[in-house]
């Protein structure tokens, strides 16, 4: 099978996990806000978005796992892979028992101390984070698992472990309903033996398929350090992520309550869907990312790495327009009832959101090098900013918008250092990723918005979104054709399309 084809293949089984995952992460977060009410969703977000750090390092976990096995398979195949595979494991349970230690210590000094509430008793409270806790613990394990598929590019088995998750969840989430003592805590329950089971298929599965993936008592401690030290590379950068992004809910705990933390939650829902549709493209192109990188073949991973940048842009501008000028109606559609401070987020983190596209392949290109440390470093700085100048924004004019306006600007600033170690690390000059990602769309987003706000009413029935959404997209892929695309490209893409046409036939 050729690599387009390869490409085009799982970008499609991943967009299909994509739109029936986000789905219904919408329509579970509507079943537990119906039964936890406003304030106890809000509650539920904060205990949550502690342990949300660790799930976050669990996705961290699988793309660095994921680089070592497809390097090792494009430098010597299944023998190299396998060769980091015990390496991967030994970080695995280092960063388990460290992280649950960091999360217990945390989550007590941040309950005891500082988590403001009436909905639920103190020790209800700390059940919940402690089960919650053990949920994250088990999986790290689906991240180890899942390394090897993204590795072996199996896209349609990972978006049936996927889909299968996010369906076990729905129906836990619809559960709730019929719950009426102890709501949170058997939902946390629950939730945790949700990840046993997935860890417990997804094991069955990659011994049944690939049986010469083997975990041997023998550690190559050379190999562990250079995993170890990719990871906890990463792991700095993740953690400052995560730490811009839900330490915002805690200083927003503490200055304004629970209720603007519902509305934090679900701009942070509209937030992941965003992310997952941006990214989907890109998760399937980074494995040969690597492994163009590893095997020293320059040229293709440029033109790799020059698709990516721009397919993840198309989407993401195609996405920020449609939700950005319908969030009105698409709050009313999903939740019925929502406030304005819903409203405001929603809009401030799609942007926010959307500038960070533009980050998305260079994160990865970088990665794929493995010269991470001083990047990690710096960016990770920028982005721990958000934090102490969210506080500073909040005392001295209080209005929980200024923390989506800070983390914009940190974005804004991220992306210019992350283009600087473009090409300090992978020879990719400043001025080509400005001159072919950066100008070009920023002529795209302008022309859009123009006709956006002068030509397109905004939606008030499902039958004015969806034509809302086809003209909106339509837009967006004629200027990007045309704009965002070189001759070459726009060549190449006539040639692929019609190989793939014909491969399918």
């Amino acid at each position: 099978m050729s690599s387009i084809k390869k490409i085009v293949l799982n970008s499609s089984a991943l967009y299909i996990r994509m739109i029936f995952v986000m789905l219904v992460n919408l329509l579970a977060t509507r079943f537990l806000m119906a039964n936890f009410g406003i304030n106890g969703f809000g509650l539920y977000n904060v205990i949550s978005s502690i342990v949300v750090l660790g799930a976050f390092i669990t996705g961290i976990l699988t793309v660095s796992s994921q680089r070592f096995i497809s390097s090792g398979l494009a430098t010597a195949g299944h023998a190299g892979a396998n060769d980091y595979l015990n390496a991967i494991f030994a970080v695995h349970i280092i960063c388990f028992i460290s992280i649950i230690i960091i999360l217990e210590v945390f989550g007590y000094i941040y309950i005891n101390g500082f988590l403001k509430q009436d909905v639920l008793p103190i020790n209800d409270v700390y059940y919940i984070y402690h089960i919650t806790v053990a949920g994250f613990s088990f999986s790290i394990f689906i991240s180890f698992l899942n390394s090897i598929c993204i590795a072996e590019e199996n896209m349609s088995a990972y978006a049936r472990f996927s889909i299968l998750d996010a369906t076990l969840k729905l129906l836990i989430a619809y559960s709730t309903l019929f719950v009426h003592k102890n709501t949170m805590i058997v939902y946390a329950l629950a939730m945790l033996f949700e990840v046993i089971i997935m860890v417990f298929i997804m094991a069955i599965f990659i011994h049944r398929r690939y049986p010469y993936y083997k975990i041997k008592n023998n550690y190559d401690f050379m190999k562990i350090r250079e995993v170890f030290s990719f990871v906890i590379w990463s792991l700095w950068g993740g953690v400052a992520t995560v730490l811009s992004n839900q330490g915002i809910n805690l200083l927003l705990n503490y200055n304004f309550g629970v209720a603007i933390n519902a509305a934090r939650g679900v701009s942070m829902q509209i937030n992941s869907a965003y992310l997952q549709i941006v990214n989907n493209f890109q998760l399937a192109i980074n494995p040969q990312l690597v492994k163009s990188y590893a095997s020293n073949d320059i040229s293709r991973f440029e033109r790799l790495f020059f698709l990516g940048s721009k397919v993840s842009i198309l989407f993401s501008t195609i996405i920020f327009f449609i939700l950005y000028f319908n969030i009105n109606y698409v709050l009313s559609l999903w939740l019925i009832n929502y406030s304005e401070e819903m409203v405001s987020f929603s809009k401030l983190i799609i942007t926010d959101a959307y500038i960070t596209s533009f980050s998305t392949a260079i994160i990865l290109a970088i990665q794929a090098s493995g010269r991470i440390k001083i990047y990690q470093s710096i960016v990770g700085v920028i982005l721990l900013l958000n934090l102490p100048l969210s506080y500073v924004a909040l005392k001295y004019w209080h209005e929980p918008q200024l923390v989506f306006v800070v983390s914009i600007t940190l974005s804004i600033l991220s992306l210019i250092s992350r283009m600087l170690f473009l090409q300090k690390i992978v020879k990719i000059k400043f001025g080509s990723f400005l001159f072919a990602i950066i100008f070009p769309n920023i002529c795209v987003f302008a022309i859009v918005s123009l006709v956006v706000n002068y030509k397109i009413s905004l939606a008030l029935t499902f039958q004015q979104f969806i034509i809302n959404s086809v003209v909106i997209t339509l837009l967006v892929l004629f200027l990007f054709v045309f704009i965002s695309l070189n001759s070459m490209e726009r060549k190449m893409l006539a040639n692929n399309f019609l190989k793939i046409t014909k491969g399918f036939k």
